[in-house]
């Protein structure tokens, strides 16, 4: 920890638990309890957040008890790998207060359902893409369950849209479709904004500069074709972005 403040790191991240790449195992947990809090007592001493790669359940439970700052991913996810929603570990997460980033177009492969409904919708998908299609919603449908249930527990406040990008098909550039994927779990359009601007700059510390319009605060702005607040799909189609008051798209 002390080597990457020195280094330059901003925000710490910890795999707490594998992440799906070769060698790891993503229902498993990386660390103990211990090992999680040694790493935020040294972040914290040096000023910094931390964020947990949490697929496994287990690394779910010893994140809060570590003090995690933000929890990714957050799958429920069981050594078999399926995912099992526990009414338990979402009562701790309401309680400690941490930031949940669910990261849902990463195990939703949500890219590739945007793919195929685009072809579906014009008429151009074949028989073997259907079938593609069929499986991936029936296995989205499973992963956003899970978020809907975690909703219950008055987290809704404490969710910000990640993409996971870079990993497998996530391309960067897309985080109009967790937006999309949050409405589909239960939120409005505006709460979905909201998360994507006012609750991430809280979750990283940056309040005071950024996620809200106001008197003195960085001018990071985008304009839309169209009402995100009623219509979500707006968010995707961008018009214009000004990056500290200059335009740059």
């Amino acid at each position: 920890m002390r080597r990457l403040v020195h280094e330059g790191a901003d925000y710490i991240k910890i795999m707490a638990s594998g992440g799906g790449t070769v060698g790891t195992i993503p229902g498993r947990a990386s660390y103990s309890v211990a090992e999680l809090h040694a790493a935020v007592h040294e972040a914290h001493h040096f000023h910094r957040l931390t964020v947990a790669h949490c697929r496994a359940k287990a690394s779910m439970v010893r994140a809060v008890e570590a003090g995690i700052d933000l929890m990714e991913h957050a799958e429920f996810l069981d050594p078999d790998g399926e995912l099992r929603f526990d009414p338990k570990i979402a009562e701790m997460m309401a309680e400690s207060g941490i930031w949940i980033s669910p990261t849902l177009q990463a195990w939703t492969g949500y890219p590739r359902i945007v793919e195929l409904r685009a072809k579906r919708d014009s008429g151009v998908i074949s028989a073997d893409e259907t079938t593609e299609l069929q499986r991936l919603e029936t296995r989205a449908e499973g992963r956003l369950d899970v978020m809907r249930r975690m909703l219950d527990y008055d987290l809704r406040d404490r969710i910000v849209p990640g993409t996971d990008s870079g990993v497998g098909n996530l391309a960067f550039g897309h985080l109009d479709y967790d937006l999309q994927l949050l409405v589909q779990v239960g939120f409005t359009p505006a709460e979905a904004l909201i998360s994507a601007t006012r609750i991430s700059a809280e979750a990283i510390g940056m309040a005071d500069n950024i996620g809200t319009i106001a008197p003195g605060k960085i001018a990071d702005l985008v304009a839309f074709n169209g009402d995100p607040t009623n219509d979500i799909d707006a968010v995707s189609r961008v018009t214009a972005v000004f990056q500290a008051g200059q335009r740059v798209k």
